[in-house]
């Protein structure tokens, strides 16, 4: 299994044992699909996946639902790529451990 495999369920499992319901892709072009054909009440989504990565979901979320909280997650993440990210519209910017 993969490294974003690995924390994509570790990430889902936590959020499931806080009660939250969740439903995990692997992509952004599987997100953006998912997020256009059912309702969410947040989107958690790595800035770095096959399909275009959390820009190119963060996108279509406020273009679809520009009240949509989104929040994007790096491992490589810096200053500058969390300013430009939260500027773009995103509701929070972490850094992965």
């Amino acid at each position: 299994m993969s490294a974003a495999a690995s924390l994509r369920r570790a990430l889902s499992a936590c959020l499931r044992r806080a009660g939250y319901d969740v439903t995990a892709v692997e992509s952004a072009d599987e997100a953006v699909a998912l997020v256009g054909c059912s309702e969410f009440d947040c989107v958690v989504s790595d800035m770095r996946m096959p399909g275009g990565g959390g820009d190119a979901v963060l996108a279509h979320v406020r273009e679809a639902h520009p009240d949509l909280p989104v929040i994007l997650m790096s491992g490589n993440g810096d200053i500058s790529e969390a300013v430009a990210t939260l500027r773009r519209g995103a509701d929070d910017y972490l850094v992965k451990p």
